[in-house]
């Protein structure tokens, strides 16, 4: 080969090597294009919580929640002591109910009195008019709200007095129970005088409450 031709292989060499390179580039935008196509529809890191549809965590919102019965809630309401229910009970007052008085037993749970009212009447198992006196001819009703924790039925004795004379003597039944009502009455005679006292004890002979009211006459 002549001196004159190098120039022209030279040439020819710098063609065959750009041809490799063209094809590189080409392969690498190719690549480029390819991670840029793979990536749409993507959320990035700090999208909303629109960005990734309802599904993108395995649960929609609504099955996040729990019932009561997998956090172990229930509906059940305890009772007042916070350990047992309360008892429904008919407390409809039962006179002279002495089958229901309890044998004497020194380990019963005392009956609780929770409330006493003097008062001119009874409806709706409560007490009507609270009574400050009480007149000749007048019926007073004594009305007693009891709590019977001892676990069975129990009794209570009410006695009315005037002036120190028995007038009605009653034996009254009370249920099983946080909130018994009962009552009793008597009728203070038209030349009373001297207070209406009423007395009641328990069958185990415990005095639960002792009042009087005036009697006045008109």
């Amino acid at each position: 080969m002549s001196y004159l031709s190098r120039p022209a292989v030279v040439r020819l060499q710098g063609i065959a090597l750009a041809a490799p390179m063209t094809v590189l580039v080409m392969m690498l935008f190719a690549a480029a294009a390819c991670r840029e196509g793979s990536n749409e529809g993507t959320p990035s890191a700090d999208a909303g919580p629109s960005a990734a549809g309802p599904n993108r965590t395995g649960a929609t919102a609504g099955s996040r929640g729990q019932s009561s019965a997998a956090t172990g809630r229930s509906s059940w309401r305890p009772g007042p002591s916070g350990d047992e229910a309360v008892e429904t009970v008919n407390d409809e007052p039962e006179v002279d109910h002495e089958g229901a008085c309890a044998p004497a037993d020194p380990g019963l749970d005392p009956l609780q009195l929770l409330r006493f009212t003097f008062t001119d009447g009874v409806e709706n198992k409560d007490p009507k008019q609270k009574l400050h006196i009480a007149r000749p001819g007048q019926r007073v009703y004594a009305h007693l709200r009891l709590r019977n924790r001892s676990g069975r039925e129990r009794c209570v004795h009410v006695t009315f007095r005037v002036g120190g004379q028995k007038r009605t003597d009653v034996t009254l039944k009370v249920g099983k129970s946080w909130s018994w009502r009962t009552w009793a009455y008597a009728t203070p005679r038209v030349d009373d005088t001297k207070p209406l006292q009423v007395v009641v004890t328990d069958d185990q002979g415990k005095v639960i409450v002792e009042k009087k009211l005036a009697v006045v006459p008109q």
